[in-house]
């Protein structure tokens, strides 16, 4: 059943004038009231108080029996909450209230299974023509913007992923734009035939010291870029999508004296706008996406979809806490007066197909014979494009630079992109031929008209001498146009790596004409021209004066794809193909094993899933198998198309490019499963038995035979290339194992731990417990690791199978070395033992806990507050009661006033059950809520 209810004035109207009820000051200070206990609450992590909210919102709202009689009804509870588009002070006191927690008889409206409860607020009453859908598919648009240097990183990548998943087998298109940049997006959107429903930018989200909300979006070097609400919609122009998703924190929450983005958002015209009131984790932000998104494919409301959304999300944090799904509560649907229609709708035409969609796309615009990933396919690369737009800004440190990595990983693709990214420069692309009078013919056919007779006397002095090439392009740089001129597969001219060279020299015939370029290019370097190389590898190229020329350029090493940019990568060669893979469970299967065993190679990955998405499964299934050989046992691959991929790898070129000791340093490196700070890597090649590391690790770089992972935030990490890794045989015995890893781990810790010596609850925790499980002479660090390892398990993944065997490894080494485990590691080890229903070892691991020595601390008090819910358990409040009331004042005492809010809630949820609800009441009154309001909100 509908119910809607006007704010007017100081009327609240019901259906229309069904009925009417004042309001008065008490009542909207009331409403201010729940609205800062509610962000307190959130901040204090409190479910308990948001119950209580719920209800007390219920009670007010429902004072006539307008939602309790609609929902006798059954079906759906549609409820909308409408102002006056020129809402007063008052109005958004009443938007801003968390109506989503509506709770009677103990229980979230949002949670019931059987009546589904819808919630939008209307900016505005109905008017015109309501925006209606035009098709039976949905398009979305996705941005992520995650500026260097702005905390925390946003996990973009994995809602980007989930949004993939979630539509892959619907009627629904995804368009991906990488940079963070609003310029480049709207640019990006008008290759649109018809432009897409869905505008969905995750970002940070933040009020400025003005009171104003805005986006931190990205410049075009990748640096933070604040924009406006009114600057994002200037930038859009005319066009408005019919559903804005700002997957922001802070996207609803309302400044003082302004509306917030998705009101402002909503006035510029956008019909339905979503936003976060508040900060949310990101796995929440991802599961909710994925859910609306599917739901909005089905042609249902955005109301509906986002009730659904919801309720999933709650659902999920219901059935287990510790997956996530807390702030289910947080987002906010917003609709101006033409909004709340479904998106698409079943019966319509399916859009036309996008502009250039799938079309192949080459390097060399003019001639057809570079093919590059298109727009489409492009995935990834940010930090390498953002280098290369950096040092190539007016104001930036490099005239040149040099792109080098194994083949295959998209080295033109990305010359590609930045070529794109930099519209001022006329691309000019020399290929195959290299000598100075193509050279000067590619860049003379760019140029805007030049007198015929300039041009030969350009001509004749080029062919004359290298010199006169140089002369030349020092002109034409200093006076023309800017150009970027790029210089692919340069590795044609060098000559074969061979080992004690750092650098590949340039073969004798060519080395003049390059010489010529990288001068000209270096002399002219206050004009805007810019040079960029693609090679296999580095290059040498010393000038007459001794100097090395190529020790100029920019360095640019490409890696292997990211996991979650192989799955974007095979999802966009999916919808360009137009396959859905619904007829069988079975090539979903074989997808992934395409993703894992091409490693990150996109032209590899590429490579085997062409058949697959040809229908072909028997030959896809056959490559992936020789693929699998190679890496398991370095057998070559006997398939036309693999087997000619490989050989075009020339792997045999890089073996044979190496040094003894460099081929020791390599098989060193294999000791690491994810990229490892490169200290730590060089500490292993030490370890070895390598005298300078240092020289040996940097050859293995620039052959690509170690990939270079590089961030803004951190030191680069290092991988051995596992395409290369079967070269290099035998595989490292646990004797040489345990010999590395004991030299490696120190350095590797003391760059990815903490402040406190924590290491993060992520793969790298796994990695680190590996290695000092292998090492087996630090306890005190396995302890640490496993911690990391378990709660990696866990907290993460809610894996406790896998999560305990690591805390009882430990805990048993510690117990043997007559150290005591940590409370942390003890009660960590007792919530999986719990999840189990291993109730004989969670006891075991928490009576540990209690029986050591020392002075109690606030992990000491968290490990008691956990023995306390176990003795809760079994019937025995009053002990419950005592150990929570002993926690509570170690907590007190250190001021951890987060951890004393929510033992305080522990110890009034046991009273309320034993039905002391008036103690329970002062509690949360009298205790609760004083120590929420010194929390910071």
């Amino acid at each position: 059943m509908a119910v809607i209810i006007e704010l007017r004035d100081t009327t609240l109207i019901f259906n229309a004038g069904e009925g009417r009820r004042g309001l008065d000051p008490n009542d909207f200070q009331r409403l201010r009231t729940w609205a800062e206990s509610y962000a307190v609450a959130v901040d204090a992590k409190q479910s308990d108080a948001l119950l209580v909210i719920g209800h007390e919102l219920h009670a007010w709202l429902d004072a006539e029996g307008w939602l309790s009689t609609a929902r006798q009804v059954g079906g759906t509870l549609e409820v909308t909450l409408q102002v006056a588009a020129a809402a007063t002070a008052d109005a958004l006191t009443f938007l801003d209230v968390p109506w989503e927690l509506l709770a009677v008889d103990g229980e979230f409206l949002a949670a019931d299974s059987l009546v589904l409860f819808t919630l939008e607020r209307r900016l505005g009453a109905p008017a015109g023509q309501p925006v209606s859908a035009r098709h039976s598919d949905l398009a979305i648009a996705f941005m992520a913007a995650a500026p260097e240097g702005v905390e925390p990183e946003l996990n973009y990548e994995a809602e980007e992923v989930a949004i993939y998943a979630a539509t892959s087998n619907l009627q629904a298109h995804l368009v991906v734009e990488e940079s963070g940049h609003l310029p480049w997006l709207v640019d990006r959107l008008h290759g649109w035939s018809q432009l897409p429903e869905v505008l969905h930018v995750s970002c940070h989200g933040e009020i400025d010291r003005r009171g104003m909300p805005g986006l931190m979006l990205e410049d075009p070097q990748g640096l933070g870029a604040w924009v406006s609400t009114t600057d994002f919609v200037n930038e859009l122009g005319d066009w408005r999508p019919s559903l804005m998703f700002v997957s922001a924190c802070r996207s609803a929450e309302r400044a003082p004296t302004v509306f917030s983005l998705i009101a402002a958002l909503t006035r510029s015209g956008v019909a339905n706008v979503l936003g976060w009131d508040g900060s949310v984790y990101d796995q929440d932000a991802t599961r909710f996406a994925e859910e609306l998104y599917r739901q909005l494919a089905r042609h249902v409301t955005p109301a509906r979809a986002v009730a659904l959304a919801r309720r999933k999300l709650l659902r999920g944090w219901f059935e287990d806490p510790d997956s996530g799904g807390s702030h289910w509560h947080l987002a906010r649907l917003l609709i101006g007066p033409g909004g709340g229609q479904p998106l698409c709708r079943q019966g319509l035409g399916p859009r036309p197909n996008r502009t250039q969609a799938g079309n192949r796309e080459f390097l060399d615009k003019e001639r057809p014979r570079i093919p590059v990933a298109s727009r489409e396919q492009f995935v990834g690369r940010r930090w390498e494009l953002r280098t290369l737009l950096r040092a190539f800004a007016p104001n930036g440190r490099h005239w040149g630079a040099l792109i080098h990595g194994m083949g295959r990983l998209g080295k033109s693709s990305l010359a590609a992109r930045l070529a794109n990214r930099l519209p001022e420069h006329a691309a000019v692309v020399v290929f195959k031929d290299y000598d100075r009078t193509a050279i000067f013919q590619a860049v003379y056919a760019k140029l805007p008209a030049v007198a015929a007779d300039v041009r030969k006397d350009w001509l004749s002095e080029v062919q004359a001498e290298d010199e006169g090439l140089y002369n030349v392009l020092k002109r034409i740089l200093h006076d023309q146009p800017p150009l970027l001129l790029i210089i692919d597969d340069l590795e044609q001219i060098l000559e074969e790596p061979v080992p004690e060279q750092q650098g590949t020299r340039v073969r004798s015939e060519w080395r003049g004409a390059l010489a010529a370029v990288l001068r000209a290019f270096r002399d002219t370097w206050g004009n805007r021209s810019r040079l960029l190389l693609t090679s296999r590898y580095p290059f040498t190229l010393p000038a007459p004066d001794g100097h090395d020329l190529a020790g100029d350029l920019l360095e640019v090493p490409l890696s292997p794809l990211s996991e979650a940019q192989r799955i974007k990568m095979a999802q966009a060669e999916l919808r360009i193909a137009g396959s859905k893979l619904t007829d069988g469970e079975d090539k979903k299967i074989l997808l992934a094993r395409i993703q894992e065993v091409a490693q990150g190679n996109p032209g590899l990955q590429y490579l085997l899933t062409k058949p697959l998405l040809a229908g072909d499964v028997p030959t896809a299934t056959q490559a992936v198998a020789e693929v699998a050989a190679w890496l398991a046992a370095g057998r070559q691959p006997e398939g036309k198309d693999v087997a000619e991929f490989f050989s075009k790898l020339t792997l045999d070129v890089y073996r044979r490019a190496l040094t003894a000791d460099q081929v020791t340093a390599f098989r060193a490196a294999t000791l690491f499963e994810l990229p490892a700070p490169e200290a730590a890597v060089r500490a292993a090649v030490s370890a070895a038995g390598v005298a300078v590391p240092e020289v040996a690790v940097a050859r293995l770089v620039g052959l690509g035979l170690l990939d270079w992972h590089a961030s803004a935030v951190e030191s680069p990490h290092l991988l051995a290339n596992r395409l290369a890794r079967p070269l290099f045989p035998p595989a490292l015995d646990r004797t040489e194992v345990a010999a590395l890893a004991r030299a490696a781990l120190a350095p590797l810790v003391n760059t990815w731990a903490d402040a406190e010596g924590d290491l993060p609850a992520s793969p790298r925790g796994l990695e680190a417990h590996r290695l000092a499980e292998a090492a087996d002479n630090d306890l005190g660090l396995l302890a640490r690791a496993a911690y990391a390892a378990a709660s990696w398990h866990f907290r993460r993944n809610h894996d406790a199978n896998s999560a305990l065997p690591l805390v009882l490894r430990a805990v048993e080494k510690l117990e043997a070395g007559q150290l005591a485990p940590s409370p942390h590691l003890l009660r960590l080890g007792a919530e999986c033992a719990r999840r189990l229903g291993d109730m004989a070892t969670a006891e075991r691991l928490l009576r540990a806990g209690l029986e050591a020595t020392g002075s109690p601390s606030p992990p000491l008090a968290m490990l008691w507050s956990e023995w306390a819910g176990l003795l809760a358990r079994r019937g025995k409040p009053d002990d419950s009661l005592e150990w929570l009331g002993k926690a509570e004042a170690v907590f007190r005492a250190a001021g951890d006033v987060r951890e004393r809010a929510v033992t305080q809630g522990k110890i009034a949820d046991i009273l309320q059950a034993r039905g002391q609800l008036d103690e329970a009441l002062r509690i949360r009154v009298e205790e609760q809520l004083p120590v929420y309001e010194r929390l910071e909100v």
